[in-house]
């Protein structure tokens, strides 16, 4: 796992609520580090999709509670978030992934609009869109993840994305 300094870290339920509380908290300590607004705009997005993902889609429980980890690095950022999936769920999960992962951002922008078309919003309201808008602003456009076994019904389902600073784009 990378390095760095842990600027929010967050375990429990997640709702809409604190999501917006929890934005406007990494925001505020992003520009104490005087960081360009658009990394901000950029990590600010990420989180959005992430956090929204464990709210239409955790098992969680107070057992296995979500978990948030934003670190500040060298030369950006680390998003990293963790809850309870269903088993059945996890090969989805890792084909989408999988395949966005072998996508450059050119690529990822045609997937976007050729998912937007054909499938349309799903009864939770997303049309499958999250992964690809995380990928197209993460660094070098990748989510790195990892699924563990916590018994034949569940597992926890980790995702950590690097978000490029400005001084590292210079």
């Amino acid at each position: 796992m990378s390095e760095g300094e842990i600027i929010f870290a967050y375990k429990g339920d997640i709702n809409r609520e604190l999501l917006k509380n929890i934005i406007k908290m990494a925001d505020n300590k992003m520009e104490v580090f005087d960081e360009n607004r658009m990394v901000r705009k950029r990590v600010g997005s990420i989180l959005i999709e992430c956090l929204e993902n464990i709210i239409n889609y955790s098992e969680n429980s107070g057992e296995h509670p979500a978990i948030l980890i934003i670190k500040r690095l060298a030369d950006g950022y680390s998003i990293q978030v963790g809850n309870i999936v269903k088993q059945g769920i996890v090969t989805v999960i890792r084909d989408k992934i999988d395949k966005i992962n072998g996508m450059d951002n050119a690529q990822l922008k045609q997937y976007y609009q050729q998912v937007l078309t054909e499938q349309g919003f799903g009864e939770k309201g997303g049309a499958g869109l999250g992964f690809i808008d995380i990928a197209k602003k993460a660094k070098d456009n990748k989510i790195w993840y990892d699924f563990r076994t916590i018994n034949p019904e569940y597992c926890f389902f980790t995702s950590r994305v690097l978000v490029q600073g400005a001084a590292a784009k210079a």
